[in-house]
């Protein structure tokens, strides 16, 4: 007799195809990816962003500020200027005291005011040394100033627009000098305030559309590489299956990576190789089974020739014995 085969079923889960991301981690890597892309860009335009406003406010709390006391300054220059002359051409006393209390009411103003340009400008020791310099000459001014009034006061009408035309007119325009460098520097700096505020806009501008772009392009990018990933491998996932439900017991699914659907995949292949295997062992059972048909009905056939040849051997004796018996009788 032949022995029966014994069929093995090799276990669904077996070896895997190492080890890899799952859809799942793929899917918060790539989010991740997005998210740090969006916040760098973010991050860029703030700084960017904040450093417009810095600029910004320089220019409103320092440049532009600077710009306007000086010009309130040189106004109040010009005007001691005229009161000077008026003074000098006053045809009585009164009128002289009347311009004299507004000279130094004006000139109370105007001190508050330089006071008040050296706390918005004044801030490096260059501008300290050229504030200096200014209020050297604003004191030169202020003597020649004094000087003129003290003759007019006197009387002295001819000394005094002597004096008022020629040193007092030299301190005057020194010092007029020294606030208009005074007022060109600030003129500078508004305008290099303006050029870096606009180019700082600009810059986040670019930042802003570059960054945007950039991670439109690649979520674009990466939804459409990673859908026709998983549509090729689920379209090579069901071709597989229907030539296995076809009879094709030798198929095998490959190149599925080693996420979820390379591991089911993995596992579609040891199903398919233990399925092929117990197919082949009944197949091997049906042979040996076959085979030890055939064998009991040949012996079932010399059995049958053998019996039929003793029933004939006892119905030859049984007719001897009866002549026998017949013959003695």
């Amino acid at each position: 007799m032949v022995a029966a085969v014994r069929p093995e079923i090799l276990p669904l889960a077996g070896r895997r195809n190492g080890r890899g991301l799952s859809l799942v981690k793929k899917l918060a890597l790539a989010f991740a990816a997005l998210i740090v892309l969006f916040a760098g860009t973010g991050a860029y335009v703030s700084a960017t962003l904040r450093q417009a406003h810095s600029g910004a406010s320089l220019l409103a709390d320092r440049t532009l500020p600077a710009i306007l006391s000086v010009q309130v300054i040189e106004g109040a220059m010009q005007e001691l200027r005229g009161l000077v002359y008026r003074h000098i051409l006053a045809k009585d006393d009164a009128e002289r005291a009347t311009l004299e209390a507004t000279e130094s009411s004006l000139l109370t103003d105007f001190r508050a005011e330089i006071e008040r340009f050296k706390e918005i400008w004044i801030k490096t020791d260059a501008d300290q040394q050229d504030y200096q310099k200014l209020m050297l000459a604003l004191v030169a001014y202020k003597a020649n100033q004094d000087r003129v009034l003290d003759l007019s006061r006197q009387g002295d009408v001819e000394r005094a627009a002597a004096l008022n035309r020629g040193a007092a007119e030299r301190s005057y325009q020194v010092l007029r000098k020294g606030i208009t460098g005074f007022v060109e520097a600030a003129r500078i700096q508004v305008v290099a305030d303006a050029s870096g505020i606009k180019q700082t806009v600009q810059s986040a501008q670019w930042l802003l559309f570059t960054g945007l772009g950039a991670a439109t392009a690649v979520s674009v990018a990466v939804s459409v590489l990673w859908s026709l990933s998983l549509r090729r491998r689920f379209s090579l996932f069901v071709s597989r299956f229907r030539q296995g439900a076809a009879g094709d017991l030798t198929v095998q699914l490959t190149g599925l990576g080693h996420d979820e659907l390379g591991r089911m995949g993995n596992d579609f292949n040891q199903l398919i190789t233990g399925m092929g295997a117990v197919i082949a062992s009944l197949k091997g059972v049906a042979d040996s089974s076959a085979q030890q048909g055939e064998f009991l009905a040949e012996h079932s056939r010399r059995l049958s020739s053998t019996m039929s040849g003793i029933d004939q051997t006892v119905q030859d004796l049984a007719g001897g014995f009866h002549q026998l018996s017949r013959q003695t009788g």
